[in-house]
């Protein structure tokens, strides 16, 4: 991420990144909003250290980012666990853009939680969001979405961004004392696979937004988990509403989020409800 929009042409040479270790830079992409870039490189080992070095890169303004600029990084491997031991145990395969996210378990709601995390541990504040391609038939409060939990036990603190497969919609969850209940905020229509959720952690404030584009957000619920530990499991999940019936989620664009959310989204048509005809 960079603090300016960049002139596409520096941004995509990979002549200016370069990693340590051997690392090579195969690719680079400037994705909106403009100042970010993502480079695809050889692979990486988990675990380890590396340092991203870069020059010649510049701004629509004509400034340059100062030469020999360096970012360390550690790469991480997303953690699999099945929270409150679902009947169908959860699994990951790798797809074009992201991966598909297989789970089941009752729900995530009331005082305990059954479903399917795969996480990170996040030190940081962060800014988030993911593009749902897919959702498998499913109970019409399955769920899946990004989640930020201070453990794997069933009744820990979590704040959520949710989405179901139909006309339960997206909104935001978050359980703000150990084994209480979950609250739900907000409401918003899903519309695969074009179904955007962000969640960001500002100290122990935590918000959630859905989005019918990436770019455009409707904000769903904030809540504060005061105390909030560091770091925190941060992830996607899945609960199939069901025990043991699996579904499976389809997790693209995986990515920091950038600028600030703009509210008050205008939907092109009237969301899915109850008809008599």
């Amino acid at each position: 991420n960079f603090s300016k929009r960049l002139l596409e042409s520096t941004a995509i040479n990979i002549n200016n990144y370069s990693i340590d270790g051997g690392i090579t830079v195969l690719n680079a992409e400037l994705r909106e909003p403009g100042s970010l870039v993502v480079l695809t490189t050889t692979y990486m080992t988990e675990g380890e250290t590396y340092t991203l070095t870069v020059n010649n890169v510049e701004s629509l303004d004509e400034l340059v980012i100062a030469p020999n600029s360096q970012i360390q990084f550690t790469i991480q491997a997303f953690i699999l666990a099945n929270i409150g031991n679902p009947g169908a145990p959860g699994s990951v395969t790798d797809a074009t853009g992201g991966f598909n996210l297989t789970g089941s378990g009752t729900n995530v709601l009331g005082n305990a939680d059954q479903f399917v995390f795969n996480y990170l541990e996040r030190q940081d504040d962060f800014d988030l969001k993911i593009r749902l391609d897919g959702f498998s038939m499913a109970d019409v409060w399955a769920k899946a979405g990004l989640m930020a939990r201070e453990s794997v036990d069933r009744a820990s603190r979590f704040a959520s961004v949710t989405a179901t497969p139909s006309v339960s919609g997206s909104f935001f969850q978050a359980r703000t004392t150990v084994g209480g209940q979950a609250i739900q905020e907000g409401s918003f229509p899903v519309s695969y696979p074009s179904t955007w959720l962000r969640l960001q952690r500002s100290g122990d404030t935590f918000l959630g937004y859905a989005s019918p584009d990436g770019q455009n957000w409707s904000k769903l619920g904030q809540e504060n988990l005061l105390g909030a530990q560091r770091p925190m499991l941060v992830g996607l999940f899945v609960s199939s509403a069901s025990f043991a019936q699996a579904v499976t989620v389809g997790f693209r664009d995986l990515a920091e989020a950038t600028g600030e959310p703009v509210g008050n989204v205008v939907l092109e048509r009237e969301p899915l409800g109850p008809s008599n005809r």
